[in-house]
């Protein structure tokens, strides 16, 4: 229920009615929300996920069948298959290949929609020295950071 996920729901809603479909927005908290998504008890639920490392299967592991996280209960045997053998795939180009193909299995279903990718703009004293942004897991780490007073 944040303004941010409040616009992005409002700009869906815009396209899609665009295209004659019509789409009541229902912003929750976020308790609410997944508590829903836990019963079932919606028809299209607008969520984010960041990642936790980098690599693809921060992202497709989600939707294996019985995973905790697959709200939806997504299921495909052969989505399933291909991320199993990419698990234990050594040869990066044929990994690469299955989990390729596994998210084209995903995308196929409709049991996702990517909307949109995150990004962030800062802006940082030139007294601060290194603070580490990262892609993947936490955003900033403060550990090593030392301010240069000039």
């Amino acid at each position: 229920d944040d303004d941010v996920s409040k616009k992005i729901g409002e700009y869906i809603q815009g396209a899609l009615k665009k295209q004659n479909v019509d789409v009541k927005l229902l912003s929750l908290p976020k308790k609410e929300r997944l508590a829903r998504e836990g019963r079932g008890d919606y028809d299209l639920s607008l969520a984010s996920w960041a990642p936790d490392y980098q690599d693809a299967t921060t992202y497709l592991n989600l939707f294996t069948t019985g995973n905790p996280f697959n709200m939806m209960d997504y299921s495909n045997k052969q989505y399933d298959r291909l991320l199993k053998q990419a698990e234990s795939e050594l040869d990066q180009d044929k990994r690469l290949a299955l989990l390729s193909k596994a998210e084209s299995v995903l995308l196929d279903d409709q049991a996702i929609s990517p909307v949109y990718q995150r990004k962030n703009a800062f802006l940082q004293n030139t007294e601060v020295k290194n603070l580490a942004r990262h892609n993947v897991g936490t955003d900033i780490s403060y550990k090593y950071v030392e301010i240069e007073r000039k």
